[in-house]
């Protein structure tokens, strides 16, 4: 029986229906209310560049909003 080898390449494109992009924002202050503002205050102004540039902010979602002791 003989042997078939087959060399070559293949190629397709997709247009994406979602992309995922993961962001971190982050702040340190003895006090945790005042690292939660400052993050707050930096979150805000990130949507209204997100806004300027045309991104609809009705698509974003905050999946995690926490707080943590600092690390000496």
């Amino acid at each position: 029986m003989g042997k078939i080898k087959i060399i070559g390449k293949a190629k397709r494109e997709y247009q994406p229906d979602q992309c995922e992009i993961n962001l971190s924002l982050n702040a340190r202050d003895r006090a945790s209310d005042i690292s939660s503002k400052q993050v707050n205050d930096q979150l805000e102004s990130l949507l209204a560049a997100f806004v300027d540039i045309g991104i609809n902010i009705e698509n974003i979602v905050i999946t995690n909003d926490r707080t943590s002791p600092l690390q000496n």
